[in-house]
């Protein structure tokens, strides 16, 4: 659940940066949702299939696991239950050295972008408060 919050985090803020950069401290977050998926997608972040597969899940978990012991909606539970990595009694995602390695790599490239958004949305401050000076 804490990845999944991790990357949803970073992933609004580069929205943030690259879409609202006159956002000021205190105003209010103009972005909704947990997909992780459409905010990767809205991000501009490059998804392969594996990216996406594992940003799907994370959602699931992201949006139920922090409320509730069991998922909230019965299909995502048999999901869940009949998944090919499931053991009695425990419901896993993916092998976890498959899920490392995806989230590794996805968090490799999102930070790398979060990095220029970062850099965009600073020099976009800085202009705006020269113009202001002017």
């Amino acid at each position: 659940m804490l990845v999944a919050l991790v990357f949803e985090n970073i992933l609004k803020g580069i929205i943030v940066a690259n879409e609202f950069p006159n956002l000021k401290d205190g105003e209010k977050n103009p972005i909704h949702g947990h997909g992780l998926l459409q905010l990767a997608q809205r991000a501009k972040i490059n998804i392969s299939v594996h990216d996406a597969e594992l940003l799907k899940e994370l959602t699931e978990f992201s949006v139920w696991k922090g409320r509730y012991n069991t998922p909230n909606h019965p299909d995502t539970l048999f999901k869940l239950s009949k998944s090919q990595h499931s053991k009695p009694g425990v419901i896993t995602l993916w092998p976890i050295s498959k899920a490392a390695a995806v989230c590794r790599s996805l968090f490799e490239r999102i930070n790398a972008e979060f990095d220029k958004s970062r850099q965009n949305w600073r020099d976009a401050q800085s202009n705006n408060a020269q113009i202001g000076n002017t």
